[in-house]
């Protein structure tokens, strides 16, 4: 919704301009706009997948082609004939069990990028095992905290696609209940963040905090976001008793971990005061907080 990029679609196509300087390219078979562009392009390709059985990836892998997979399990890298397995999906710190879909084609895309650079499969294996998502090395990615049986996740998501992805990850994890703590910067589109908030409520959460977000109104009237956000959430479902409005982002987070209850999945989406939550959540965890416990 800026800087003329109004559709994933669109990013896409910019983002395949590097296609003209690449020896190399590494592409998301799974993703429907990136197969479409990459069948017809003119550098060698390593396709990406996580359906092992996937047509395109296996007929380019039968004509000698490199391909990363996952199977049974297994990240595994192949040249033609050649098979390198190189560690279970319970070893990808980032992919959390399995249930970060997004995080192993992550891992796949890096792997296979690594590979075609000249990195030795141990290396490789050594960085995947490696690199954790934690507020340190990756802040505001998937950072997830246990608060005395409150599942927390601290994460960036900023667009409708990101949204979709970390829904599917919230379902795949256990909780009893769900919250999640919602805005967005003034600066894109009214259909960007509609789309946002729709998305959101037909994913039922029983709580939905809706952030005021003053450090990025750009352009926008204060709390006029929130209002089109609250208004698409009501739209769309979402019972009035489950949508909190907060005045800011770490206010937002406090109302969430006050809500909590053991069992209970917070996704905490941060951009303007990330660091301020996460200082807040390292602490809890320090602390040993229990839900229900005052919040410092």
């Amino acid at each position: 919704g800026e800087m003329g990029v109004h559709s994933l679609s669109d990013l896409t196509e910019v983002k395949f301009v590097v296609r003209r300087a690449a020896e190399h390219l590494v592409l998301n078979a799974d993703d429907p706009e990136v197969r479409r562009r990459g069948s017809n392009v003119e550098r060698p390709v390593t396709w990406v997948s996580l359906d092992a059985e996937d047509r395109l990836v296996r007929e380019h892998q039968k004509a000698g082609g490199r391909v990363a997979l996952v199977e049974n399990g297994i990240l595994v890298l192949c040249d033609g004939t050649m098979r390198e397995d190189l560690l279970p999906v319970e070893r990808v710190p980032v992919a959390l069990g399995g249930a970060a879909r997004y995080n192993l084609t992550n891992a796949l895309c890096a792997a296979a990028a690594a590979w075609r650079m000249g990195l030795s499969f141990d290396a490789i294996r050594a960085g995947l095992a490696g690199f954790e998502s934690d507020p340190i090395r990756n802040p505001g990615r998937l950072n997830s905290f246990d608060l005395g049986g409150v599942h927390a996740l601290v994460d960036f998501a900023h667009n409708p696609h990101g949204m979709r992805a970390l829904f599917e990850l919230a379902d795949a994890l256990p909780h009893q209940r769900l919250a999640v703590l919602l805005g967005q910067a003034g600066d894109r589109d009214d259909a960007s963040i509609i789309e946002l908030a729709q998305i959101t409520a037909e994913t039922r959460p029983d709580l939905v905090v809706v952030k005021h977000m003053t450090r990025h109104l750009r352009g926008r009237a204060e709390g006029e976001v929130v209002r089109l956000i609250d208004q698409t959430l009501r739209q769309h479902g979402l019972a009035s008793s489950a949508i909190q409005e907060s005045p800011s982002e770490l206010e937002a987070a406090r109302d969430a971990l006050t809500w909590a209850q053991p069992g209970d999945l917070l996704l905490l989406l941060c951009h303007a005061e990330r660091d301020e939550v996460l200082e807040l959540l390292q602490r809890l965890q320090r602390e040993n907080w229990q839900p229900g416990s005052p919040l410092p």
